[in-house]
């Protein structure tokens, strides 16, 4: 490794003649005061979260900052993920419900609202069954819920209801 001693943060890290606008020591060293900020630094291949902390001598007199990188990036990563998941799931065109072990509804996209007139606000929280189904597909409930619990998924046609009562013929994955 380098002997870095004497030679400023900005030279080696963002390769610059001089501190960026964002810095924290530069904000650090203007207020006495703690800072951070999220920076993506082509140079190190990644995202950082870089805090600076004043060091203040016997006078109260700021003689310096702590200064503390740490990688972000795979927090990042996935956070950029979660957004693409959650467009992908947002802009469908087939209604996609999601629900926990008791069937209650966690989520629900767009595409649904159009095909059984429930927003996402009304969906969530209810139960998928008393909210969508017929008391004639019971069995067929049952059957799905047997194949699920022995196999892990399950699919079949069954006839829900939308918010106005109209019978929907709809093919059912899960």
């Amino acid at each position: 490794a380098e002997d870095c001693t004497g030679i400023r943060c900005y030279e080696v890290i963002h390769g610059l003649p001089h501190a960026p606008d964002y810095c924290p020591h530069s904000q650090s060293c203007v207020d006495c005061q703690e800072h951070t900020v999220e920076v993506h630094e082509e140079r190190m291949g990644g995202y950082f979260l870089v805090s600076t902390t004043p060091i203040f001598d016997e006078n109260q007199d700021m003689v310096g900052t702590v200064h503390v990188a740490r990688d972000i990036t795979q927090q990042k990563n996935a956070e950029e993920q979660l957004r693409f998941q959650s467009s992908v799931w947002e802009n469908m065109y087939e209604a996609v419900i999601a629900v926990d072990d008791s069937f209650t509804i966690t989520a629900w996209n767009h595409a649904a609202t159009g095909l059984y007139g429930w927003d996402q606000a009304e969906a969530i929280g209810r139960n998928l069954w008393q909210l969508l189904h017929r008391g004639s597909d019971e069995q067929h409930v049952r059957d799905m819920i047997e194949g699920l619990d022995r196999d892990g998924y399950t699919s079949c046609n069954l006839e829900h209801k939308d918010r106005y009562g109209r019978l929907l013929n709809v093919d059912v994955r899960m």
